[in-house]
């Protein structure tokens, strides 16, 4: 939902994928590679969906997820087929 914000360089879309992204140092990465604004960021994780704390929804992924910045994939990464959607 949202607006759709693309970051570019050199005409190509980045993305970054951080693994066990519901983790405490994957959520720190994930802030750092949004406020960097070079990367779109995927959060891939076991669980059905994200659940954030009151004070992440206010903050930078709160946002990031509204505005598309940033994903959450719930997906195995052991199983190809998930990784490759």
């Amino acid at each position: 939902s949202g607006r759709r914000i693309k970051y570019k360089m050199a005409g190509v879309e980045r993305y970054c994928v951080v693994t066990g992204g519901r983790g405490f140092a994957a959520r720190h990465l994930v802030t750092m590679l949004i406020e960097s604004r070079e990367w779109l960021v995927r959060v891939a994780d076991l669980g059905p969906e994200i659940k954030l704390e009151p004070y992440e929804e206010k903050g930078v992924l709160g946002e990031a997820l509204k505005s598309g910045r940033a994903q959450y994939v719930s997906a195995d990464l052991r199983d190809k087929t998930q990784v490759i959607k």
